[in-house]
């Protein structure tokens, strides 16, 4: 099990052409902010493993960050059912 931030966002999520590059730039000034946490996008949402680092420091960092709806604390799992 790994502590996660799971982060959604919205406008950039309705751009035409050039959605990447606002994923990518939203996904820059993400990492920016919670190294040496990784960071990746899965399903229209961006993950943030942080590890060993200290949650609340990271979500309070998050809270600052353009372009984020909102974010939420969670645990991932195995996929073994």
């Amino acid at each position: 099990m790994e502590t996660v931030v799971v982060v959604r966002y919205s406008e950039i999520g309705l751009k035409g052409k050039n959605r990447e590059w606002f994923e990518k730039k939203l996904i820059d000034n993400i990492l920016k902010i919670v190294k040496p946490a990784a960071v990746n996008k899965r399903y229209g949402r961006i993950i943030v493993r942080i590890g060993r680092n200290n949650a609340d420091s990271i979500l309070e960092r998050l809270h600052y960050v353009f372009g984020i709806q909102n974010y939420s604390l969670g645990v991932s799992v195995e996929h073994d059912l």
